[in-house]
């Protein structure tokens, strides 16, 4: 009901639903863009550097086993200038900092991770981060599966609102039609 009184409104350019902070999201994209860009800016002016040999560690070298622990073990050998990163070395042991710690979210999350800068600083490996990062993917992928569906404006669901749920939301979009006119 509700759904078709939104459609009904023809005379609004454009109308939004969404069930967290829209604003907040489309800040958070906003960032996520900047820093994506300044990343790859950089990265284009910086010359490309030799890798260094792993270092001495306590820690001893395990290569990755899994297509993402991959993809986070070249971004940090790259980032970091070494040629063999393990998944249970230690970021700060490698030598990492702060800045290189931005660099290497930013270009992880061009890779399909889903992180922020402060779970690098608490989980300190790329097996842990791996393990961080595995778990809100899915959510990622199944959102993406289900906005590729083809399913027609009357089978789309409100937000698993029930009877009074979409009532409510009915007599708030009147409210706010009559509020605008």
């Amino acid at each position: 009901m509700a759904f078709r009184y939104v459609l009904g409104l023809r005379d609004l350019p454009q109308i939004i639903v969404s069930t967290s902070d829209f604003q907040a999201a489309i800040l958070e994209a906003k960032r996520s863009e900047v820093l994506g860009s300044i990343v790859a800016q950089s990265a284009k002016l910086l010359p490309a550097q030799s890798l260094h040999p792993r270092p001495a560690m306590q820690t001893t070298y395990a290569a990755p086993t899994n297509e993402l622990e991959k993809k986070m073990v070249e971004v940090w050998g790259r980032v970091l200038g070494i040629a063999e990163v393990g998944i249970h070395d230690n970021y700060f042991d490698l030598g990492g900092d702060s800045v290189q710690a931005i660099q290497i979210i930013a270009q992880t999350n061009q890779e399909g991770f889903q992180l922020a800068p402060q779970q690098l600083f608490q989980r300190q490996t790329v097996a842990e981060l791996v393990a961080v990062a595995a778990t809100s993917m899915p959510a990622v992928q199944e959102r993406a599966e289900m906005s590729r569906s083809t399913s027609s404006p009357s089978e789309f669901p409100l937000a698993g609102l029930d009877e009074k749920g979409l009532q409510e939301l009915a007599e708030f979009l009147e409210e706010t039609a009559r509020s605008r006119q």
